[in-house]
């Protein structure tokens, strides 16, 4: 386990990640909210939203993160191939209404490829 390495901090640490990665810090974080002081989600999702259960299986995951006490950031670019900004601010409602907290933020990404908003 990371935590026990002489380099990593003992108390609470920020999370991020990266689609996939993004949603995956949020579901984390609810079951393990002591170990986590806040994260930030860049362009997170697990299936497109061209997969007929993508709101279900998105949304469903992203409910898990509802436990977290702490501050979350939820990054997104617009014409992101995978995730519409209308389907993450869905996703980011079904976070809220499991009793998170966070903040959502879209950007015009240059280039236009709203999933490299992080780069």
């Amino acid at each position: 386990m990371l935590r026990q390495r002489p380099d990593v901090a003992r108390q609470p640490i920020l999370m991020a990640g990266i689609s996939r990665g993004g949603l995956l810090s949020i579901a984390y974080v609810g079951m393990h909210p002591r170990e986590v002081a806040g994260v930030i989600n860049f362009v997170g999702g697990w299936v497109r939203e061209g997969c007929p259960n993508a709101s279900e299986i998105n949304g469903t995951l992203f409910k898990r993160g509802g436990m977290f006490p702490h501050p979350t950031l939820w990054l997104y670019g617009n014409h992101d191939p995978y995730y519409s900004l209308d389907h993450s601010r869905a996703n980011f409602a079904t976070f809220q209404a499991a009793g998170a907290n966070g903040s959502f933020f879209d950007f015009e990404v240059p280039g236009g490829d709203g999933h490299r908003v992080m780069f």
